[in-house]
């Protein structure tokens, strides 16, 4: 068992469980399976990162995919989007701290799905997408809204400056927003971007991306700069799937590929949300998550933390205070696909700004007892201190909500599988980690 002590722990010799005694952040940098590590490092891992998620108040509107979202002071904006039997203008505004939902205006625009949104100067701008007639074919749109939360309306600003379409990407970097790439109603996909001055009004070609044409990308402005990962390119007898990124600076304007190709990065039809400098790609057609990591040009596989079937197609994604959020969406199931108005949040363990717990403030150790442990608190500690344990799908899997010195632990049920301790006590936080082998 001499491999065990790579990852620092303590093994407990009668049920095999191993008590890592790392931090969060040392432990996301590590992989385990099967308790075998690799000894090689590339620019793209399996996490094994714990993923807090809770299933939060459903979107009030009717179910739906292909929505678009966006978010000013605190709230978050949803609307538009379709099901297999229409398009929607419906539009509503959720409070994260409630947990509620209000109905705003309807996009004026007209029903309409994949369409995109931004944000400049505390007001939010909708526009493009498509419809489809009673004679199904398909109609593409080019007008843009800008609705004002201060007085709760909508007014028409200019037009997008390219070609109308749909299943485009866009982001907003420093003052200006950005629109490109897409499908329109010509033979070969667009691949120019356009940026919008709200001062002005006016949209301004920044000519032809030097990146393969494609749709159902997604993008995400993180430190500056806009980012475009995924998509595809489908054109007769052809289909290309995209997995790289692409990273736009405005101050030089000019686009570098950042990642050429990466397997974790295989999405179609996703969403992202951006928390603590790294964005989080969620689902479309694959059941997957994946992190990016600007600074490091890391790529972190997240798998399928929501356990979402074969994946969920056009769902929209937000963060919100320090929380990342999904929801709506097409799900894929093997036996029955539907779309959904589920809406999920994201939390990380330990939480921005919190001071770590010391080691010999808490933690879990062996009790003697197949799955029994010990929790182990420091004597002249003060305060509450509480102990969750969660699996690495962010469920709970066991808590204390009021930790006792010398408290003990029963984790007898636990299946198989890596696990993650949060004790939190006096406003401070510390991750252990546990694997747990079953013979």
């Amino acid at each position: 068992m001499s491999n065990l002590n790579l990852i620092g722990g303590t093994l407990c010799p009668n049920c095999k469980f191993l008590l890592g005694l790392e931090a969060l952040g040392l432990f996301s940098q590590r992989l385990m399976a099967s308790l075998m590590i690799c000894a090689f490092v590339t620019t793209s891992s399996t996490s094994a990162e714990a993923q807090t998620w809770t299933q939060k108040q459903s979107f009030p509107g009717a179910a739906r995919n292909g929505s678009t979202a966006f978010m000013i002071d605190g709230y978050a904006y949803v609307g538009l989007g379709k099901d297999d039997s229409r398009h929607y203008s419906d539009f509503y505004r959720y409070n994260p701290t409630q947990d509620s939902w209000d109905k705003i205006p309807d996009f004026p625009g007209g029903p309409r799905a994949t369409a995109v949104s931004f944000v400049l100067n505390g007001k939010g701008y909708v526009g493009i997408g498509d419809t489809t007639t009673l004679f199904l074919s398909r109609v593409y749109y080019k007008d843009f809204w800008c609705y004002d939360p201060q007085t709760n309306t909508w007014a028409k600003v200019a037009d997008f400056g390219g070609s109308a379409r749909s299943s485009a990407v866009s982001f907003a970097v420093e003052g200006k927003g950005y629109v490109g790439m897409g499908g329109d109603a010509g033979s070969t996909k667009p691949k120019d971007f356009w940026r919008y001055d709200p001062a002005g009004n006016k949209w301004e070609s920044l000519g032809n991306a030097p990146m393969e044409a494609r749709t159902s990308a997604t993008a995400f402005a993180l430190g500056g700069k806009g980012y475009v990962t995924g998509g595809v390119n489908a054109v007769p007898n052809s289909t290309t799937l995209h997995s790289d990124v692409h990273e736009y600076d405005p101050m030089t304007n000019k686009w570098t590929r950042k990642v050429s190709a990466d397997f974790s990065l295989l999405f179609t039809g996703a969403s992202a949300f951006v928390l603590n400098n790294e964005a989080y790609i969620c689902y479309g057609t694959t059941a997957k998550m994946a992190k990016y990591n600007p600074s490091s040009n890391m790529v972190t596989d997240l798998g399928n933390p929501l356990q979402l079937g074969d994946g969920r197609a056009n769902p929209v994604a937000f963060a919100v205070n320090g929380k990342g959020y999904l929801m709506l969406g097409y799900q894929f199931a093997t036996f029955q696909s539907y779309y959904t108005k589920e809406c999920w949040e994201y939390a990380p363990l330990v939480g921005t700004g919190s001071e770590p717990l010391p080691e010999s403030e808490a933690q879990l150790l062996p009790s003697g007892s197949p799955g029994v442990f010990r929790v182990s608190l420091n004597q002249s500690s003060k305060g509450r201190c509480s102990m969750r344990v969660f699996d690495l799908n962010g469920r709970i899997s066991h808590q204390i909500a009021s930790v006792q010195h010398e408290d003990t632990a029963d984790l007898t049920q636990l299946p198989s599988g890596t696990y993650m301790v949060l004790f939190e006590m006096g406003g401070q936080q510390r991750t252990q980690k546990i694997v747990f082998v079953r013979e």
